[in-house]
């Protein structure tokens, strides 16, 4: 985990898995429509050992025939994006890795809710699953902001933009 932090385990591209360790760990099976890839590579990377090489193995070329794939954010990270994230790095921070895993969890928490928020799905029990791995005074804020509903998602993100001059 401390060579790919915390990313790269998503880039099944470039990897070579086993197909019975796919279907073993019931990868891809949480309907996700974005980042199920990365998803996938945490599940195995949390199970398995696994190695990285120095050599470039995969050069990713994007045509026009992908523009409407799930390659592509369009408007930006959609819920799915953050829910893969969630998933993923709750599976570090359960094997006892807590440490960033626990507060980049949170922080997807705090994406699904605020995407959600803009799909108006209510989001005050999703506020809480912050709290599971770490524990900060910005997710207490942002926990807040979650009770209250969109309006106060929507005052967390004003606030968020506002940056305190220097002085």
């Amino acid at each position: 985990m401390s060579v790919q932090y915390p990313f790269q385990f998503g880039l099944l591209g470039g990897s070579l898995i086993r197909r019975d360790v796919l279907l073993e760990l019931n990868c891809f099976s949480e309907g996700l429509e974005h980042s199920e890839d990365l998803l996938a590579g945490y599940q195995v990377a949390s199970q398995y050992k696994v190695a990285a090489i120095p050599n470039v193995v995969m050069k990713y070329y994007q045509t026009s025939d992908l523009r409407g794939s799930s390659l592509t954010f369009g408007d930006g990270p959609r819920p799915d994006h953050y829910r893969a994230r969630m998933l993923a790095w709750s599976l570090v921070a359960e094997s006892g890795r807590r440490s960033p895993w626990g507060e980049l969890h949170a922080g997807a928490v705090r994406g699904l809710c605020t995407e959600l928020a803009r799909e108006k799905a209510s989001t005050r029990g999703l506020g809480w699953r912050q709290f599971r791995y770490s524990f900060s005074m910005k997710s207490v804020a942002f926990c807040c902001a979650a009770m209250l509903g969109r309006q106060g998602l929507d005052a967390w993100a004003a606030g968020r933009r506002y940056r305190f001059p220097r002085g």
